[in-house]
């Protein structure tokens, strides 16, 4: 990365609607919250999910790439969890200053090494 670049962390907690017996993971609406997921991942978004240690009931997936005007509008009321008020969601920017993931869209790094790997016998 050669600039800072704006991530968002997209932090769930129970909302009104949900049972507090039923940990977020084994609630019959979570399927659909997954959804939400599967639409960031899609989109090329998704970082990673993942829960706050210590805290069952916060759950989050890191996101880049997307903008906040996108994100509260995927988050809120495309999330049927969030808009079914089984979740709340707070979307908290962070400036990532330095990665050490490679996000660069430039595959054609990636297809010559593929080519290298074509006479490889294994």
């Amino acid at each position: 990365m050669t600039a800072p670049e704006l991530w968002h962390l997209l932090i769930h907690t129970p909302g009104p609607n949900a049972d507090p017996a039923v940990p977020i993971s084994e609630a019959p609406w979570f399927p659909q919250h997954r959804k939400l997921h599967i639409r960031l991942a899609e989109a090329g978004y998704l970082i990673a999910p993942g829960p706050l240690p210590g805290r069952a009931d916060a759950v989050q997936p890191l996101v880049r790439g997307a903008t906040l005007e996108e994100l509260t509008w995927v988050a809120t009321e495309a999330d049927r969890a969030v808009a079914g008020g089984f979740l709340e969601v707070e979307i908290v920017p962070w400036t990532v200053v330095d990665s050490l993931f490679d996000f660069s869209e430039d595959d054609e790094d990636d297809e010559n090494d593929e080519d290298e790997n074509d006479d490889d016998p294994a």
